[in-house]
């Protein structure tokens, strides 16, 4: 916003022409308006907060929650995805909600056997291996 701001400011101080003025100032406005409206779409939509993670292999298992600008969005779950080239890409292989926190899944060595239904693999994340 400020830049779209200052950036009106300069082109209505800076070239004296109102021809000029008129063509440099409409489409920055218009460029201004359609980004602060994707950002503002963008800020309510929400993101993923992940909580702890664990690497296992060339898998990673996520704790994670949806965040929205005015707090959490739902309950907890638990993501499987697969990493390739040095951790930079990945893709998910599963999803599933959890009724425990972080601390109780491997941290807290209280529930440390994890099955993903979709998929069938089982992980102990207390060891931080792969068992099936």
């Amino acid at each position: 916003m400020t830049t779209l701001i200052v950036s009106l400011i300069f082109i209505f101080v800076y070239f004296k022409k109102w021809s000029y003025r008129i063509l440099l100032g409409l489409p920055t406005l218009i460029f201004g308006i359609i980004f602060l409206g994707l950002e503002a779409i963008g800020i309510m939509a929400g993101s993923e907060k992940t909580s702890w993670n664990w690497k296992i292999g060339e898998y990673e298992i996520l704790y994670a929650n949806m965040e929205f600008y005015a707090g959490p969005g739902g309950k907890p779950y638990l993501k499987l995805r697969k990493t390739y080239f040095f951790d930079q890409f990945y893709k998910t292989l599963d999803k599933q909600k959890t009724e425990n926190t972080f601390l109780e899944l491997g941290v807290g060595k209280k529930h440390c056997h994890l099955i993903f239904e979709k998929t069938g693999m089982e992980f102990d994340l207390c060891d931080k291996k792969q068992l099936k």
